[in-house]
């Protein structure tokens, strides 16, 4: 399986006008939070559910951006391998 996660991040309060927008934008992209840690927690989650095991996995793409409205994309598709 082949696995493309976005995580969609709300901006902190402290944000200056002009950061928010920027950030909105895509003109700044999230620091907090390590990308590695998100993407451990949601594909231990989807076991039983979008795959029968995440050892299964074979090819991952990651992305953090902001919004304001936060939640996390996953797109799930079969690979196919060729050597």
């Amino acid at each position: 399986l082949g696995v493309s996660i976005k995580f969609f991040i709300i901006p902190c309060q402290s944000s200056t006008k002009q950061q928010l927008e920027d950030k909105l934008n895509g003109k700044l992209h999230p620091t907090a939070g390590d990308i590695d840690n998100f993407l451990k927690f949601y594909l231990d989650c989807g076991n039983g559910l979008l795959w029968d095991d995440d050892r299964h996995i074979i090819s991952v793409v990651a992305t953090k951006c902001y919004d304001a409205v936060p939640c996390t994309q996953i797109i799930v598709q079969e690979c196919v391998i060729c050597i």
